[in-house]
């Protein structure tokens, strides 16, 4: 019986990046340090935030260095232009009953459906408070898989992940211009919101030569609001589902992010029931502009030209501290393989090392090229 790999609480003082864990949400402790100056530092910074926080000040509480500022996996803000748009914290997570209960949970879930018939038609499941997702039949296969999720960042080009053996492989957004993507063979695929689902003729390409699934998610704009707001992603979503029936189902996870749509895909295996979960292109942005697989001529979201590499590491933070509590709370035996770790760009690389280290064996088959450390 696989169990999977184990995780050890965090203890206070765990420090990934120049973020440490200074107070518990499940005892209320905070750490101390022989570092007289820090701690004042510290102890003011979160006398800050939980008078800015009040409502968020259940889970674990980090301290940035760099930043100077503390920050937890609750705490959410709306910025400029956004107003109509689903809260994303730059973006954590909304709580878990909110998620159910609130503007964006449930009720939007139904709210799209009204949008169109077919996605509304497919049985839906609930995976504890974490997500609402379509279950159509062709979903049943992942259950206690291996998978490869295939992102479009720049450890795609320097990792072999070819070399991996899994059931099966997802990917993200135009993967279907990289041909080594394509000729992987992609069992299931989900496609943002910014991509015209109708005009793109590449896509329907693959869609027409291939058995590729897609999963789209539901996070796409605010419906509730009638000015000013465009439905068309919704409609797009739907008349897409209409022209590839027997292959299209959808996902709505708690878990927001800014940095992409990857990691949101790593949660959606979880929730599926994956068993072994490998990724690779889930890297993170840089100061030089993306490096992309996929879309070449991409530009960094203005989320991180506003608040750079800083606000980047505390979500990957935040991320991993996630994943390790949805492990844990639903006892999830669910094993993490970033092959992408040999990379620069590679914010994750610290954590999952520590967290989940690659085993010997499948370091030596992705052999990652040697100029990118």
């Amino acid at each position: 019986m696989n169990v999977g790999q184990q995780v050890q609480p965090l203890v206070l003082g765990t420090k990934w990046y120049d973020c440490i864990l200074i107070r518990s949400g499940e005892h209320g402790e905070r750490w101390t340090t022989s570092d007289e100056q820090l701690d004042v530092r510290i102890a003011k910074r979160l006398k800050n935030y939980k008078n800015q926080n009040r409502k968020h000040t259940s889970s674990n509480i980090w301290y940035s260095v760099d930043a100077d500022l503390c920050f937890s996996s609750e705490q959410y803000k709306r910025w400029s232009g956004t107003a109509r748009l689903p809260r994303k914290d730059h973006s954590f997570f909304s709580s878990r009953k909110n998620f159910l209960d609130g503007e964006f949970g449930l009720g939007y879930c139904d709210l799209i459906m009204e949008l169109g018939k077919l996605l509304k038609d497919q049985p839906r499941q609930l995976v504890g408070f974490e997500g609402i997702i379509g279950y159509p039949k062709f979903l049943e296969k992942f259950e206690n898989s291996s998978v490869l999720i295939v992102g479009g960042g720049p450890s795609s080009d320097t990792a072999h992940w070819e070399n991996v053996t899994t059931d099966f492989t997802w990917s993200i957004n135009r993967f279907y211009l990289n041909d080594r993507v394509v000729s992987r063979g992609v069992d299931l695929a989900t496609i943002a919101a910014h991509i015209d689902l109708q005009s793109e003729k590449k896509l329907h390409e693959h869609m027409n030569n291939s058995e590729t699934a897609i999963s789209f998610e539901l996070d796409r704009g605010n419906p509730h609001s009638i000015k000013g707001v465009d439905k068309s992603a919704f409609r797009n979503m739907h008349q897409f589902s209409q022209e590839y029936p027997t292959r299209t189902t959808y996902f709505h996870t708690r878990y927001k992010s800014q940095p992409g749509v990857g990691m949101r895909m790593i949660v959606y295996a979880m929730l599926l029931g994956c068993r072994d979960i490998y990724f690779v292109g889930i890297d993170g942005f840089t100061n030089d502009g993306p490096i992309h697989c996929f879309e070449k001529d991409k530009e960094n979201p203005n989320w991180y030209q506003k608040y750079g590499e800083s606000l980047q590491i505390r979500q990957y933070i935040t991320f991993w501290e996630y994943i390790r509590e949805l492990k844990a709370m639903y006892n999830m035996h669910t094993n993490f393989y970033n092959l992408g770790e040999g990379n620069k760009h590679n914010i994750s690389a610290p954590i999952t090392r520590e967290q989940f280290p690659l085993t010997p064996e499948i370091d030596k088959l992705i052999v990652r090229e040697k100029d990118v450390d």
